[in-house]
């Protein structure tokens, strides 16, 4: 099998995908370029190499891949594309390469236009475009009434947006019932903290905890275990061996920003400057890692900086949700 392994791309191709589900990307790009030297299909490993380029944080490198395509109006230049433009900031202009993706399946084919609508809903609502959002989960639901995905962004609205908790619960516990969807017990646990309810909180994130460690979710839910052993349990050793994984398994903007967060909550607040300087700031702009490294400047006595990130978080208000928006208010009042 190994040696069958090496030699048919399509197997290659369907163990990098696996890699990159479960989070093992440096595994996703040998089985690619094995594929690429048995000779596999010059789109395909193209297309790939560009899905795992981003996730190692080689963004130059990635759009050269992508670029590399003639076709500049296929269906998978544009989601690619998409993905690259939102990675860069450029959020709205991620939205309109999406549609014109949308507009190429949306009669075609069942399986993508859900996913690409549902994309879609989430694009809307980074932007603030909640009704939109709101839109394309329905239509999705509308087409496969089982789409879990859709009702876990539907539950979003009700929480972040509507403040409608009990309505979110509902959901949230619905969806639960049909399937394990981890981070669903994360969402569970900030409602009953927006509730005060302490108990439901720690409740849900034990269960959270505890289901994640096991082996069969490998590397996929380390950003929400850092966030959990800095934040409640205050386990930072544990922490800074995940942090440290995960920049030694893909050195991103993103993996920094954990590393300088844990450095932060140590007390170490110059190594954390000096992390979110070099390697986060200006490199990425996911509202997680503006916020710890607003935190961060703030701690170093960077006030003016400090402020201008949280206010650029403010407008990310509804994909944020009420605990961190408080939590930002908070800040931006002392600076």
């Amino acid at each position: 099998s190994a040696k069958l392994n090496h030699t048919r791309p399509e197997l290659l191709y369907s163990r990098s995908q696996t890699s990159i589900t479960q989070h093992q990307f440096v595994n996703a790009a040998e089985h690619i370029a094995k594929a690429e030297k048995a000779g596999g299909d010059a789109y395909t490993v193209c297309l790939l190499r560009f899905d795992v380029l981003m996730e190692l944080g080689k963004f130059a490198h990635a759009l050269k891949s992508l670029e590399s395509l003639k076709d500049k109006s296929s269906f998978d230049y544009l989601v690619r594309r998409a993905k690259w433009e939102d990675h860069s900031g450029r959020l709205d202009k991620a939205i309109v390469l999406m549609e014109e993706a949308f507009e190429k399946v949306k009669d075609k084919n069942k399986g993508l236009y859900n996913w690409v609508r549902s994309n879609l809903g989430d694009m809307y609502g980074h932007a603030g475009r909640v009704e939109e959002a709101y839109r394309a989960y329905l239509d999705v639901l509308e087409k496969d009434p089982a789409d879990l995905y859709c009702l876990k962004g539907i539950a979003w609205i009700a929480y972040s947006h509507d403040a409608n908790t009990n309505e979110a619960k509902r959901i949230l516990q619905y969806i639960l019932s049909q399937t394990s969807m981890p981070d669903l017990k994360l969402m569970l646990a900030d409602i009953a903290a927006s509730e005060n309810d302490e108990a439901g909180k720690k409740k849900w994130q034990h269960e959270f905890v505890s289901t994640v460690t096991r082996p069969e979710y490998g590397d996929m839910y380390n950003k929400y275990l850092i966030s959990l052993y800095t934040e409640n349990v205050r386990e930072y050793g544990k922490a800074y061996a995940i942090a440290s994984k995960e920049m030694n398994n893909r050195f991103t903007p993103e993996t920094c920003s954990w590393m300088a967060w844990v450095e932060y909550k140590r007390g170490n607040n110059q190594k954390a400057l000096e992390l979110a300087r070099a390697f986060v700031h200006n490199k990425t702009f996911e509202p997680d890692a503006l916020i710890s490294t607003a935190f961060i400047y703030a701690a170093n006595g960077k006030k003016a900086e400090a402020k201008k990130l949280l206010e650029e978080c403010l407008e990310s208000e509804f994909e944020i949700g009420p605990l961190q928006t408080k939590e930002i208010k908070e800040k931006l009042a002392l600076l």
